[in-house]
């Protein structure tokens, strides 16, 4: 989880085909501080798992679908990117709950700004969020029937 507040920007350092999909690979002075393989860190709000790090880089795998469905597919080297680190229990706040895992994709509608704030206004695909609704019910109703079946047996 994250606050979604940015920690550092870095730069894409190379963007690599491999047989699991898309390998990015980030130079950063502050993010690798502190990961270990297999924690996740937020690039551009996406949370993403760390395969191989270095003194001031680390790479991430990135599954074809979140390579076409978020921003992450347009990268090149040289980009820069918002970078996070993961939230550690006991530690201040400071921002937001958010996960980093993509829903559904949408289309910025309309975009304001005044003085230092921002609004948007974004419309998703109805099917879409139908589709992520039915997953959400079906995973719940296992849940349930889980739970149940738990109690059943003590």
């Amino acid at each position: 989880m994250f606050t979604g507040i940015v920690e550092e920007t870095g730069t894409v350092a190379g963007v690599r085909q491999t047989a699991a999909g898309i390998q990015l690979t980030v130079r950063c002075r502050v993010t690798g501080r502190g990961l270990n393989l297999g924690d996740s860190v937020a690039v551009n709000g996406c949370c993403l798992t760390l395969v191989d790090s270095g003194a001031d880089w680390w790479e991430t795998d990135v599954t074809d679908e979140t390579y076409s469905r978020t921003n992450l597919g347009a990268l090149q080297p040289g980009d820069r990117v918002n970078l996070e680190r993961p939230m550690a229990l006991g530690e201040r706040l400071g921002g937001h709950i958010v996960l980093g895992h993509v829903d559904a994709v949408g289309e910025v509608l309309n975009a304001e700004r005044q003085a230092f704030l921002a609004g948007h206004e974004v419309g998703a695909d109805r099917g879409e969020q139908q589709s992520q609704k039915d997953h959400a019910d079906r995973l719940e109703h296992r849940a349930a029937r889980q739970h149940g079946g738990e109690h059943e047996a003590h």
